[in-house]
């Protein structure tokens, strides 16, 4: 979408996320408002779409925006496991880090989320360790007939 004008990018967006959102169960007017604030997010505006909602308080646009990334991720996950890599999360603001935590609590699909990040994450967000500290103790170490197999 880089580099394509604004109507051409609304058209990639709506497209593609009109695929992962689809859901014969949701209202279509759920569908539109996702598609509208990730345009929003991205910088993307949708121009006179009528489904496009009014300007929503913040904390109402973050939810909508929530439920669309649950929503897509769950669609990527309709044909088969997917894994997600976050890198570096120790640089995110709290919002991002409010969206992994968002996506592990309610995602409802086959996902695994990897997050690298250095240890002074776990001063941020001290729950967070003991998932790092069980997985390491859980894990073998592979031998090295294993590592060439």
């Amino acid at each position: 979408m880089e580099g394509d004008p604004p109507p051409a990018a609304w058209e990639k967006l709506s497209a593609r996320l009109g695929e992962l959102l689809d859901d014969p169960e949701a209202d279509i007017r759920s569908s539109a408002s996702k598609t509208a604030v990730v345009g929003r997010v991205l910088g993307i505006e949708g121009g006179d779409d009528p489904a496009l909602p009014e300007q929503e308080d913040a904390q109402q646009a973050r939810e909508i925006f929530f439920a669309a990334v649950r929503s897509s991720v769950e669609g990527l996950a309709r044909d088969g496991p997917l894994v997600l890599v976050w890198e570096d999360i120790h640089w995110a603001d709290e919002g991002m880090l409010d969206l992994i935590e968002h996506l592990v609590q309610w995602v409802r699909a086959p996902v695994l989320q990897i997050c690298l990040a250095r240890e002074e994450l776990l001063e941020r967000r001290v729950g967070w360790g003991g998932v790092r500290r069980g997985l390491h103790d859980h894990v073998p170490r592979a031998t090295r007939g294993e590592r060439h197999a």
